[in-house]
């Protein structure tokens, strides 16, 4: 575990060789050296100092996670002599089932969540139906213009590697220009909703809360990595209320948190994308960004004396450049945190991949034992005595050698100068270990063979009853995790974007409407959604995995097949709706789009057409 020294941390050294002259917001005085930056700079950096001390007591375990990961290891002084001499001998290798665990239930949760709508809504009364399908739609494309699966999907990869996967929806709004008439005006290219992840290693939470209860925690922080120049032109938008930017170029040195081996991502690669790299011709800067329910009272931020959500960024851990209530409808964390295998009570709990890190050190332990005593087998491991033989000629590399006896040996035959040690292969057992304990390891997190797409124990003959109750098992166990990551991670992020788009979207935005939501809303394709228009009440719809076993078409096939031969049951029961359930879950998700619109004539409009000759009694 790693120690830091903490010294006075209000005590801010920061020495300003030029002074700028801010308007700081609220009418505070954030000048670096005066009285308040240097309290608030105290309160913050204590709080952070108190979460990271108890996150750091994971660090070390996430970093053999980590190490898991790879499917090799650092070679150790031996192994390097002996790749020096033949690189294509091998050494120890990291087998891969962690690695292959971790992608299958990747894999799964991809097929769960990314439907047509990653947060689909509904509307709380039936005059909000029309503008949360709006909203929904919107969602949508921010989410694939902000390429949010990427997002998601690290943050359900943290989850499953370090216990917690960390995000923060943030509202992004991108200027460029537009020339007209010979005129170049600013525009907002676009805005909408874009998912932050936030690295485990930097992350600070209220260590008072278990995990999944940030909310109700008194602050929430992480560390990013930015640079001098993306700070000045975001504090010259003046959108986020940064200020102090300008005192960047006289800092020095990096925050005391930021110490890149921390996370041990670069030891086997050394690319690790945050580097210490000073010779780098860049101006990097480390942003502590720190939200806190406070009292501004109390903290001499105001005169209001009930609490509020504040949001605070340090950089290098000297200059404040953000300080101002957060001011978001939702009146939450903008902070999201998912942890598939939480206790309820942990602020930083055991992942899934830490629950089988002892599995995957023994697996790995066996094969690499028998790999060395195979090369103990294959090289000659000879008794020799050198006073009958030639030591150079029994040293010589390479096959089919000649060996020569010294003088005094002529003539007295070659038995007893050279010995072949016999080597007992007591490792023989140790491939089919292997194979065991991975069977262990798939059967501890969910991901068994059978949801990895292979069978390796079945028999040749298997009958589709036994195939789908197997597979059937195993998606049950997965769908079981992702309805945890529905409850805790997804639907507050999806409550959350939401809000954040009916308070902070500006400007009215053409959306693709996807399915049958064309024809419900009567529009052709595309709708122009006013921000008025989607300001409604609202709420997640409850989670359906596509890969539920619940959604099996087989299932679905035999029902329609019976429903539409008898009778009694295709006159009591929809047998379009069933057909289009059907496609459904066989993978065609605009089936809508084919309808027809059959309408039913009265009986009057009926004798019209007759009589008018459009229609001929049958």
């Amino acid at each position: 575990m790693s120690v830091f020294i903490q010294g006075d941390v209000g005590n801010n050294d920061f020495v300003i060789r030029e002074k700028f002259d801010y308007d700081y917001p609220e009418g505070l005085d954030l000048n670096p050296n005066s009285e308040l930056h240097k309290e608030l700079l105290s309160k913050i950096m204590l709080s952070t100092f108190a979460s990271q001390r108890k996150m750091s007591t994971r660090y070390e375990k996430w970093k053999l996670i980590n190490r898991n990961l790879t499917a090799y290891v650092p070679k150790t002084g031996d192994e390097t002599k002996i790749q020096a001499n033949d690189p294509r001998r091998p050494v120890a290798i990291v087998i891969p089932l962690t690695y292959a665990i971790r992608e299958t239930l990747l894999t799964h949760l991809a097929g769960i969540f990314f439907n047509d709508f990653y947060f689909p809504l509904q509307g709380i009364g039936p005059e909000d139906s029309q503008g949360a399908i709006l909203l929904q739609h919107l969602i949508q494309q921010q989410c694939l213009r902000s390429k949010a699966e990427l997002a998601l999907y690290t943050q359900w990869s943290d989850g499953f590697t370090y216990g917690i996967g960390i995000s923060a929806p943030i509202w992004e709004r991108k200027y460029g220009f537009r020339t007209r008439g010979g005129v170049r005006a600013p525009i907002v290219t676009w805005e909408g909703n874009k998912i932050e992840n936030i690295d485990p290693f930097h992350y600070y939470p209220d260590p008072n809360v278990a995990a999944h209860k940030i909310q109700d925690g008194e602050f929430v922080g992480w560390l990013a990595f930015e640079n001098e120049m993306n700070l000045l032109s975001r504090e010259a938008s003046d959108v986020e209320g940064l200020f102090n930017c300008k005192y960047l170029n006289q800092l020095k040195g990096r925050s005391v948190f930021a110490i890149m081996d921390e996370d041990g991502r670069g030891e086997f690669t050394n690319a690790y994308s945050q580097s210490n790299d000073e010779n780098i011709n860049t101006n990097p800067t480390d942003v502590l960004y720190h939200y806190a329910k406070i009292i501004p009272k109390r903290w001499n931020l105001g005169e209001i004396d009930e609490p509020e959500i504040w949001m605070f960024a340090v950089a290098n851990d000297r200059v404040i450049i953000k300080a101002q209530p957060l001011n978001l409808d939702h009146n939450m964390f903008p902070i999201t945190v998912c942890a598939p295998d939480f206790d309820g009570y942990s602020s930083a709990p055991i992942g899934k991949l830490e629950i089988v890190y002892g599995l995957q050190m023994v697996a790995d332990r066996l094969l690499n034992t028998h790999f060395e005593n195979v090369a103990k087998a294959i090289n000659d491991t000879l008794i020799v005595d050198p006073f009958r033989v030639n030591m150079d000629d029994v040293e010589a590399p390479g096959p089919g050698k000649i060996i020569r006896l010294r003088r005094a040996s002529w003539g007295t035959g070659v038995a007893g100068a050279v010995e072949q040690l016999k080597i007992t292969d007591v490792t023989r057992a140790h491939i089919s270990d292997t194979a065991y304990i991975a069977k262990l390891m798939e059967q501890t997190t969910s991901a068994s063979s059978s949801s990895q797409g292979f069978f390796d124990d079945a028999p040749e003959r298997r009958t589709a009853a036994e195939f789908s109750g197997t597979q059937s098992n195993s998606f049950a166990r997965i769908g079981e995790r992702a309805r945890i990551i529905y409850s805790m991670m997804m639907r507050d992020l999806g409550m959350m974007m939401a809000s954040h788009t009916i308070q902070l979207m500006s400007q009215a935005s053409y959306v693709k409407l996807v399915g049958e939501w064309p024809k419900i809303l009567a529009e052709e394709g595309y709708a122009l959604v006013e921000p008025s228009q989607i300001n409604v009440n609202y709420d997640i719809m409850p989670l359906v995995g596509k890969m539920s076993p619940e959604d099996n078409p087989e299932t679905m096939l035999q029902l329609y097949q019976i429903a539409a031969e008898h009778p009694l049951l295709s006159q009591r029961f929809d047998l379009v709706a069933m057909y289009t359930s059907l496609a459904r879950r066989m993978g065609e998700r605009n089936i809508a789009s084919f309808k027809l619109d059959v309408g039913v004539m009265d009986d009057v409009e009926l004798q019209n057409r007759v009589a008018d000759g459009e229609l001929e009694k049958v």
